[in-house]
């Protein structure tokens, strides 16, 4: 199975909140990291990363060991565009938060309303909440990426 037929299969109830086990991570990561951080994440794992996520390249590259690993979201204190780009596209949520670093530790049970741009870790209660997500950007995570969002839209590409 690709990682388009992945992401088309698994589109996203972004009005559900998800819920799962945070590994969460520094600082500057540089995306030749990412594959064994997605390993280590784990199916629906959420991963949390500092600022600057990740440190290097940010294409299809990149995001597709998430996807493959079945990472549930990754929220960072600040990411590249080209990785959320890249995410939205796969069909990944991700999304920058300010402050998530502090509100959320390594292990912890953690909620993430995407629509909200809000995350709260069950162990505490404690909160962070973010700017709410684009209503086309939900649109293109619901249908599971660009592809397959273009896909239903406008039929199958022909060639």
């Amino acid at each position: 199975m690709t990682t388009d037929q992945r992401a088309r299969a698994r589109g996203v109830d972004v009005d559900r909140p998800l819920r799962g086990r945070a590994h969460v991570i520094g600082d500057d990561v540089p995306s030749e990291m990412v594959a064994s951080l997605a390993a280590r994440t784990g199916a629906g794992g959420l991963l949390i990363t500092g600022r600057g996520f990740p440190h290097g390249l940010a294409h299809d590259g990149v995001v597709e060991p998430l996807i493959r690993a079945g990472v549930a979201a990754v929220i960072s204190e600040s990411m590249s565009g080209g990785f959320f780009r890249a995410s939205v596209k796969l069909g990944l949520p991700a999304f920058a938060l300010p402050g998530v670093a502090g509100v959320v530790a390594d292990g912890d049970e953690v909620e993430v309303f995407l629509r909200e741009a809000r995350v709260r870790s069950l162990r505490t209660g404690a909160q962070c909440s973010g700017t709410p997500m684009p209503r086309r950007i939900a649109i293109v995570l619901r249908a599971g990426g660009a592809r397959a969002f273009v896909a239903g839209r406008y039929g199958p590409p022909t060639r």
